[in-house]
């Protein structure tokens, strides 16, 4: 059975676009639920996402939660994350959003 971390690199290789999309907004605005997609079908990888990076999931709206106090773009740092995560490079990806 393949990690989740192979799964990922499997689809998104170094200079590849992650395709991404906002799913829910707290009332706060701190913590968003963001869906990574695969490019080839558009299914959720958010259990791989999730896993990969060890962040909470939110079932109900597909996605994983990304929470930040700063004003930096939470789809720009979950795709840094990513690209940190997988292949020692937090610009290996682009990401975007639908």
């Amino acid at each position: 059975m393949a990690s989740s971390s192979d799964t990922l690199k499997g689809i998104f290789a170094p200079g590849d676009t992650v395709p991404v999309i906002l799913r829910h907004v707290s009332r706060s605005g701190v913590q968003r639920t963001i869906d990574v997609l695969n490019p080839h079908n558009l299914q959720s990888l958010a259990s791989e996402v999730s896993e990969v990076l060890d962040l909470r999931r939110d079932p109900e709206r597909v996605g994983v939660i990304v929470s930040r106090n700063d004003a930096m773009n939470m789809f720009f740092s979950l795709v840094y994350d990513l690209g940190l995560s997988l292949y020692g490079d937090g610009y290996a990806f682009s990401y975007k959003e639908l």
